[in-house]
């Protein structure tokens, strides 16, 4: 039963918070998971393990390919 509860435990979205991660919305509400969802200058929400802030985006940097 400890294994299953600590599963279950490190499945919740306020322990991944807590390991440092943030969650971005836009201002509907909709949780922001790609670069292309954000233009410079948009507002957004940051959420964090002890609150939330509101932001506005400067710059948007799409990540470099990798050379393989």
């Amino acid at each position: 039963m400890e294994g299953l509860r600590s599963r279950l435990l490190s499945l919740n979205p306020l322990a991944v918070l807590q390991r440092g991660y943030a969650l971005v919305q836009a201002p509907d509400g909709r949780l922001l998971t790609r670069i292309r969802q954000v233009a410079s200058g948009a507002d957004v929400s940051v959420r964090m393990s002890d609150g939330s802030f509101d932001a506005s985006v400067r710059q948007v940097k799409p990540a470099q390919a990798k050379d393989s």
